[in-house]
């Protein structure tokens, strides 16, 4: 009865779409409908306005008007509406994201299973919100969620030229909607699912007289987990909680205090902006998170899932004065990453940035300066645990980096041409990298334009793989001289207007990422180093999408994926002395997603979306023998959604959603929960 609602919902829309006037306009008038996305803008690819058509790199834009449509319940999801990118629910509103792939590339059981897309420098307002602890982003500890965003920038391909460390198979830039239009502007969504989801998000701003404005938001989302059992990989099977053991002891409440819990999250946000008359802005944020989520980190040699606990508050600062920007952000908080006992830590980041643009005629040059600093501090985990248990030792660590970078773009006739330089200089290792990035643009006319890039990117260096002092049962020391991963990119691509409507783009890359870093197979009775594979992945594939506009009421976008990663220098034995050549499966070869909207009547919007990943591997070693793991396979699935709104006033809508119906696999990612159907009722208001 749960679903009947929603198919006569269904059946009502397209009654009413088949006698509506859109299928009787002329083909001459559909092609004069403009393709939004044409005039959209973005500003993370080249860190100032240009138009999404116009830029020399791979580039995705979503913007709050499609993710209202598509009804999406949170920041992750909202992300299968671009291409390029692979989005894997693990548990309920807990997600896997990554630009591209490349992930899970090196040898099972040699290091732990990360899935926090440590390669993927995710942004708010260009203020990172990266976590050093082992690399990768805590999605659900993020203080903002859908109902501030403004437009969510993706950069497919290395930034760190631009970024810095970690931007290396791309830039995910959330851009929130922090400077108010009006005297007063207001926003609320309230929605309630059929599995208990409930979701209340607010946000509200105003101006104070024409300089002033201020704002403040309120987010909180609640999950359930629809399982009580955990995979246990020594059994090959789902067991109830009591069955699990952890170095011989029972699971304790800290680690699992909550079953039946997915995800419980509440964030708040305050800003404060201020506009001279003589061009110059200013505006602070400031703000705080608390989130609990049971979902898939790493793989804890028991079972798939862990809990992660999260308490933190950050301020951020930015102005802008002619050519000159600045922005200093600070963060702070405590966390339990609880995939071993003992990862509970404070921590605080530091993030300051200062630059100057300089245009005269067909030149446009842009320098700035940059320093980062992560301080983490297990002494926590020593006081509760032990320091036996104190993954850093019971110390605080502290990462940092100093960075001067350059970016001149010239433009001659149809012909743009970009090189962007950075030199950045770490502590850990003791070493300066140079990530760059070339392009080269031709646009013969307005309907098309042509692209060639060349990028070199470098991650980071991360709390564990550095400092890491484990003396539980194997002993584990960390590398402060490790080399940093470095990714090399070239890439091909089009992109082609016909008439107003219809726009193409297409694009190839081949990458390579070399230098990974880990625990080769750990041995009983000796200090076991982490340090830098041999091992390189590699890395080719094709993205592109097909955009239609129909008229302002009907819209179609196809966004498809293939890739193709090969390992070198893969071993296949425990001791790393053999190694040879395998295919790399942990990323599906293909993927991709459709979303259709037709605006039905002036009161009824009917969005429709697809999501298809096809099959996925982990690969690694067992024993002697080079395997790929078949219990850690996942069959090729789609997820169908849909989200039926009524407007019963201009700034009140009601509204059906239907999430996560599936074809093929109900996980997502290898050994966690099933991800099932749910309807959820909602109502949105906008003033």
């Amino acid at each position: 009865m749960k679903y009947l609602f929603l198919l006569l919902l269904l059946s009502l829309s397209l009654e009413v779409l088949a006698q509506d006037s859109l299928f009787k306009s002329s083909v001459q008038e559909i092609m004069e409908m403009e393709v939004v996305a044409q005039e959209t803008e973005i500003v993370s690819a080249s860190k100032k306005a240009e138009k999404l058509f116009n830029s020399a790199l791979s580039v995705s834009v979503i913007t709050r008007d499609q993710i209202e449509k598509a009804g999406c319940l949170s920041i992750p999801e909202a992300l299968r509406l671009a291409n390029g990118v692979i989005v894997r629910e693990t548990t309920a509103g807990n997600y896997d994201i990554h630009l591209l792939g490349l992930n899970n590339v090196k040898p099972f059981k040699a290091q732990f299973v990360l899935t926090e897309s440590p390669n993927i420098l995710v942004m708010i307002d260009s203020r990172p919100v990266y976590n050093y602890f082992q690399g990768g982003t805590f999605w659900e500890t993020l203080p903002i969620d859908i109902i501030d965003i403004e437009s969510i920038e993706i950069v497919r391909g290395a930034s760190s030229a631009l970024y810095g460390a970690n931007a290396v198979t791309g830039v995910i830039n959330l851009i929130t909607s922090s400077k108010a239009k009006n005297n007063v502007q207001a926003r609320t969504n309230i929605q309630y699912g059929s599995e208990n989801s409930k979701i209340f998000q607010t946000h509200i701003s105003g101006r104070l007289g024409s300089r002033f404005s201020v704002g403040a938001s309120f987010n909180y989302q609640y999950r359930q987990r629809l399982f009580d059992r955990y995979y246990r990989f020594s059994v090959n099977r789902y067991v109830p909680l009591d069955s699990l053991t952890f170095l011989g002891a029972s699971p304790t409440r800290y680690r699992y205090p909550e079953r039946s819990l997915a995800l419980d999250r509440t964030g708040t946000n305050f800003w404060a902006s201020y506009t001279s008359n003589k061009g110059f802005n200013s505006q602070i944020k400031a703000g705080w998170q608390t989130s609990t989520a049971q979902k898939m980190y790493v793989d804890n040699v028991t079972t798939p899932l862990t809990t992660n606990l999260s308490n933190t508050s950050y301020i951020d600062w930015t102005s802008q004065m002619g050519g000159f920007s600045a922005q200093v952000a600070y963060q702070t908080g405590r966390q339990k990453v609880q995939g071993v006992t003992g990862w509970l830590y404070d921590f605080a980041t530091i993030f300051a940035n200062i630059e100057y643009e300089w245009q005269r005629k067909n030149w446009s040059v842009r320098t700035g300066l940059n320093y980062q600093e992560a301080n983490y501090d297990d002494k926590p985990a020593a006081t509760e645990f032990g320091i036996t248990r104190a993954f850093l030792g019971g110390n605080m660590r502290i990462l940092h980096s100093f960075a001067a970078f350059a970016r001149a773009e010239y433009t001659w006739k149809n012909l743009k041409a970009i090189a962007a330089l950075r030199a950045e200089k770490y502590n850990f290792p003791d070493k300066t990298y140079f990530p760059y990035q070339l392009a080269l643009t031709y646009q013969p006319n307005e309907n098309w334009l042509f692209r060639i890039t060349n990028s070199q990117a470098n991650q980071g260096a991360f709390m564990l793989d550095n400092f890491y002092n484990h003396t539980a049962g194997v002993k584990i020391v960390g590398n402060t001289n490790l080399n940093l991963a470095n990714l090399q990119i070239t890439e091909i691509g089009f992109r082609k207007k016909i008439g107003k409507s219809v726009e193409i783009d297409v694009e190839l890359f081949s990458q390579e990422i070399s230098n990974l870093a880990g625990v080769k197979q750990p041995l009983v009775g000796r200090d076991n180093m982490i340090s830098n594979y041999d091992i390189k992945a590699q890395q080719q594939g094709i993205n592109g999408s097909v955009s239609y506009q129909f008229a302002q009421k009907f819209s179609v976008k196809l966004g498809l994926s293939y890739q193709k990663t090969m390992l070198k220098d893969f071993p296949n034995s425990p001791d790393y002395t053999k190694s040879t050549e395998l295919e790399n499966k942990a990323t599906p070869a293909f993927y991709g997603n459709l979303t259709l909207n037709w605006l039905i009547t002036s009161k009824i919007n009917l969005n429709t979306n697809i999501y298809y990943m096809g099959e996925q591997e982990i690969t690694g070693i067992n024993g002697n023998i080079n395997i790929t793991q078949k219990n850690l396979a996942t069959p090729a699935f789609a997820v169908f959604n849909a989200n039926v709104s009524y407007a019963i006033r201009n700034n009140f809508k009601v509204f059906v959603n239907a999430r996560n119906f599936n074809w093929g696999s109900k996980k997502q990612l290898f050994l966690v929960d099933d991800i099932l159907p749910e309807i959820l009722l909602g109502a949105r208001f906008d003033l």
